[in-house]
């Protein structure tokens, strides 16, 4: 059950997706965040995501943050499913 994750794993989950989909990558995202590419890499090891980054994640990509905290519901703002 996708609840059972942590908002860790949902934000990793979603920044791939939207890597393979080619809307954005670490150097884009990163500069969107104003933090360096080895801090996204290191806090990926780590397993840990900036608060940044998860507003980032929602206000400039269109992911749920109901979906991001919680696990419920799409991980897309509006939408029922993944495209």
């Amino acid at each position: 059950m996708d609840a059972l994750r942590s908002p860790q794993n949902r934000f990793y989950e979603a920044f791939d997706i939207l890597r393979e989909k080619g809307v954005t990558n670490v150097v884009e995202f990163c500069r969107a965040a104003r933090a360096p590419r080895t801090s996204f890499h290191h806090c990926r090891k780590a397993g840990i995501v900036r608060v940044e980054w998860l507003s980032l994640i929602v206000t400039r990509y269109g992911i749920s943050a109901d979906w991001l905290l919680s696990g419920r519901g799409s991980m897309l703002r509006g939408e029922s499913n993944l495209p």
